[in-house]
């Protein structure tokens, strides 16, 4: 397909947009797909199984079905998925995945389960719970392993497709494709100077989720080539760490206020790409390590690995500062921040918090402006 930058730049600016669309037309021209919420299910499962995946997300608005049956203190969106799932909105996936790798992530497959059970969710697609620890041990990899053996076989039930070897490695080699493809989107953003407005990196890397792989892997380089007429304005380099930001609004305010986010330590941005999952030896092995050891989740354990990439990229991203993005109700994030900032505070290095959803557009600004006060 000969595509230019601008239509390649549009359908993927599309399909970040309407989450569901793409996956609703894969359906419709009759082919499976199946729905994971978070970022630790692997997706080579579903593409080998023959089906699309497609990332279920939350989103903004009143959820007065899920306001029914959930308490209070459930976040915002797993309330929104819930809502979509009693709305029937999800009813053409042919499952949902949902990982054990977030406390909330857990509960929302508990609660959906026991909406179907006192038949309160008819239109319920069938619900898989993916249980992969994130604790490294040798313990935790067999067990990893075998629940990663477990939904590979699920499946493979639900779509008739069996999972060989050769259906695996080849589902491995399209999906990193796309983390190339990715990685080469951060390198371009990491340049000095950046080569990619915040906003627009944000959506070129989130629409992954809600495309088909090979898809993604076609629009990206085509996309890409946009550069450089969308170069930042040359203010200051910012790092963003704290809540993983599944919308644009903070990158969006921040290229107002003058700056540019250049990294994010979460998944729906730099660490979107990652590393590639190895294309050779045991394609399961490979799976069930890559997504128990270098995808970021809250529950990774030892510390230490779970603050590796933040620490690595302070030594080798150029940046001016670190938003911490850390809006209530987060209880998970906030946690780390007393060590993140005593290490800032080391090297010198300027912060802001922010704990709001919305960003503050004048809180940013002055931010932004006393960076460029400061003493190179």
């Amino acid at each position: 397909m000969n595509l230019t930058p601008h239509d390649a730049w549009l359908a993927l600016a599309a399909a970040y947009a309407d989450r569901l669309g793409a996956a609703r037309a894969a359906a419709a021209s009759g082919c499976p797909v199946i729905g994971v919420v978070g970022h630790t299910v692997p997706v080579e499962l579903v593409v080998a199984a023959g089906a699309m995946p497609v990332q279920v997300t939350g989103r903004e608005g009143p959820t007065p079905l899920a306001d029914e049956w959930l308490e209070t203190f459930y976040d915002p969106d797993v309330r929104a998925i819930c809502e979509q799932a009693l709305r029937g909105e999800l009813a053409f996936l042919r499952a949902l995945v949902i990982p054990r790798s977030t406390e909330p992530h857990h509960k929302l497959y508990l609660s959906l389960h026991e909406l179907v059970r006192l038949g309160r969710a008819p239109q319920m697609p069938t619900l898989l719970l993916y249980d992969l620890p994130h604790t490294q041990g040798e313990a935790q990899r067999r067990y990893g392993l075998a629940r990663t053996q477990a939904l590979a076989e699920a499946l493979a039930r639900l779509t008739g497709q069996p999972l060989g070897e050769a259906r695996l490695q080849a589902a491995i080699r399209s999906v990193n494709a796309v983390r190339r493809a990715q990685q080469g989107l951060q390198h371009m953003r990491q340049a000095l100077p950046c080569e990619w407005r915040g906003e627009m990196a944000q959506v070129l890397n989130g629409a992954a989720r809600f495309m088909a792989p090979q898809r993604y892997a076609e629009l990206l380089p085509a996309a890409l080539r946009l550069y450089p007429g969308h170069r930042p304005p040359a203010g200051p380099r910012l790092l963003v760490k704290g809540v993983p930001l599944d919308h644009a609004a903070l990158h969006r305010a921040v290229d107002a206020a003058g700056a540019v986010i250049v990294a994010e330590d979460d998944p729906w941005g730099t660490r979107s790409a990652g590393s590639l999952v190895a294309e050779d030896g045991d394609a399961l092995h490979a799976l069930a390590q890559h997504y128990q050891t270098e995808v970021p989740c809250p529950r990774l354990h030892p510390r230490p690995a779970r603050e590796a990439w933040f620490l690595r990229a302070l030594d080798e991203i150029s940046i001016d500062a670190v938003l911490f993005h850390l809006p209530a109700p987060d209880d998970v994030h906030g946690w780390d921040f007393p060590s993140h900032r005593a290490e800032l505070e080391r090297r010198g290095l300027p912060f802001l918090v922010l704990r709001t959803a919305q960003p503050d557009a004048r809180q940013l600004r002055d931010f932004v402006q006393s960076l460029a006060l400061r003493t190179p």
